[in-house]
C-alpha cells in the first residue's frame, strides 16, 4: 500500500516542477507573454492553474494529516476543501475557453475534443470528491484528483512546447 504522506510529497514536487517549467517556457519563449495569442495565454493559465491546484491539494492533505485527526476525517475534509477550490476554478476555465474565437483555436492548433476530454476526466475527479465526502473517506479518490490535475498540467506543458500554429 502507498503511504499517503509520501505520495502527497512526491505529487507536490511534480506540481512545483511543472509550474517551474511554465516559467522556463515564458522566459525562453520567442515572444513576451503580452504578445502571445489568447489561446497560448489560456494554455499557460491552464498549466499554472492545474499545477497550482495539485500543489494546493497536496499541501492541504499534508496539513490535515499533521493535525492528528482520524484518517477518515482527514480524507473527507481534504475532499471538502478540494471541492471548494475545484468548482470555481473549473467554471472560470470553461468560461475562458468558451470566450476564445473558433478561428483562433484552429490557427493555434488547439483541440476542442482534447479540452473536453481532459475536462471530463477532471470532472470524474470532482465527482469522486463527493463520493469521498459522503461515503468512501479514503485516500485514493482525493489522490485521483491530484493525479488528474498533474496529468492535465503535463499535457498543457507538452502542447505549449510542441504545438505549432497553423500557417495556412
Amino acid at each position: 500500500m502507498i503511504d499517503p504522506s509520501q505520495a502527497l510529497g512526491t505529487a507536490a514536487q511534480v506540481a512545483v516542477t511543472l509550474a517551474g517549467f511554465a516559467g522556463v517556457v515564458v522566459v525562453f519563449g520567442r515572444r513576451a507573454v503580452h504578445e502571445w495569442s489568447n489561446v497560448d495565454r489560456f494554455r499557460l493559465r491552464l498549466l499554472l492553474t492545474t499545477s497550482g491546484q495539485a500543489l494546493a491539494y497536496c499541501m492541504l492533505g499534508l496539513l490535515l494529516l499533521a493535525t492528528g485527526l482520524p484518517v477518515q476525517a482527514v480524507w473527507m475534509w481534504s475532499s471538502v476543501l478540494a471541492v471548494a477550490l475545484f468548482v470555481p476554478t473549473r467554471a472560470i476555465g470553461l468560461q475562458s475557453f468558451r470566450r476564445l474565437a473558433p478561428g483562433e483555436l484552429e490557427v493555434a492548433g488547439a483541440s476542442k475534443p482534447l479540452f473536453y476530454g481532459i475536462s471530463a476526466f477532471s470532472l470524474v475527479g470532482g465527482a469522486l470528491q463527493l463520493y469521498n465526502i459522503f461515503a468512501a473517506r479514503d485516500f485514493w479518490p482525493f489522490f485521483f484528483l491530484i493525479v488528474s490535475a498533474i496529468l492535465a498540467s503535463t499535457l498543457q506543458f507538452v502542447r505549449m512546447i510542441l504545438a505549432q500554429p497553423r500557417t495556412e
